[in-house]
């Protein structure tokens, strides 16, 4: 079996050798490393070509002339690996040295899946770099299935290892839609995921991290990328007849729907469907007090 981790780097010194280090330490040693740098303008390259120098038959790295943004540099980047396994890396976390190792005895042990995620600790940089608990609201994403997925994304692409047979469904990657949200979904329809429920890997939280990209800071509501998002999965062929009705639905309601403000047929449609659609909602009420719950919950959602 032969395992590519991607990165796509962008800007990324700060923390770029700390995450390369937890890469080529692992003790299940990486196949090989593709990274594409976006036109970095501080010192990511030079720091990718010391560690390319250091491993030569196992890094390889690209340069972009000009910056392309983040979804082309990554379906640049998965265009360029030929592992059988894909684990997609941020440029600014720190992998467990047994993170490929665990990995690889997962595939190994459920051939049945292909496409795998796994826990992770968070660090924030507000408090030192220590760990961070969160607390969970969602049950981890298994199996197949989209649910709530298109409106909601349900994997961070930095914890995925995804097979490269997923690759003709996932490539090309739409421009608007954000690319882990875009890989769950495909998964969903075409794969079926399996959750490591081990810590993997520190996710560093901070200001100029993938999750905070200028694509997110220029978005003050969700409510348009969610249209352009419904849009795109509509294209993805093979959708089950529960989850096409209900995209049918959504791409008709958002039509009509003003962001930010309460949307009483979008609330009908979270409320007769909000058993399926927040099955993994994770609260510590049962019965008619988780059902409260979730009507609360279907009014938010109808907001966005």
């Amino acid at each position: 079996m032969q395992i590519t981790v991607a990165i796509c780097t962008y800007n990324g010194a700060q923390y770029l050798e700390e995450q390369l280090y937890s890469i080529m330490t692992q003790q299940r040693a990486p196949d090989q490393v593709v990274i594409s740098d976006d036109n970095s303008d501080d010192t990511t390259w030079s720091i990718i070509m010391e560690f390319q120098r250091k491993y030569p038959t196992i890094i390889e790295a690209h340069r972009q002339q000009k910056n392309i943004g983040l979804n082309s540099n990554f379906a640049f980047v998965l265009s360029k690996t030929t592992g059988d396994y894909i684990a997609i890396c941020d440029q600014d976390d720190i992998w467990y040295s047994n993170k490929l190792e665990i990995i690889e005895q997962y595939i190994t042990h459920n051939p049945t899946y292909n496409i795998f995620h796994h826990d992770e600790n968070i660090l924030g940089k507000k408090k030192n770099d220590t760990i961070i608990k969160e607390r969970r609201f969602w049950l981890p994403y298994q199996e197949s299935g989209v649910s709530i997925g298109f409106v909601f994304n349900r994997l961070t692409g930095h914890k995925v290892v995804l097979s490269r047979t997923l690759l003709q469904y996932i490539l090309p990657i739409p421009e608007e839609v954000f690319y882990d949200w875009w890989i769950f979904v495909v998964a969903a329809i075409k794969g079926k995921t399996k959750y490591i429920d081990i810590p993997l890997m520190d996710y560093r939280m901070h200001s100029n991290s993938a999750y905070f990209s200028d694509v997110s800071k220029q978005l003050t509501h969700v409510t348009a990328p969610i249209k352009i998002a419904l849009n795109a999965f509509s294209k993805i062929d093979g959708i089950n007849e529960l989850d096409k009705n209900n995209l049918t639905q959504l791409i008709a309601l958002y039509e009509n729907h003003t962001a930010q403000k309460f949307d009483f047929k979008l609330f009908l449609f979270f409320l007769r469907k909000r058993n399926y659609l927040f099955k993994d909602f994770h609260t510590d009420e049962k019965g008619l007090v988780r059902q409260l719950f979730l009507v609360r919950l279907c009014r938010a959602f109808s907001k966005w």
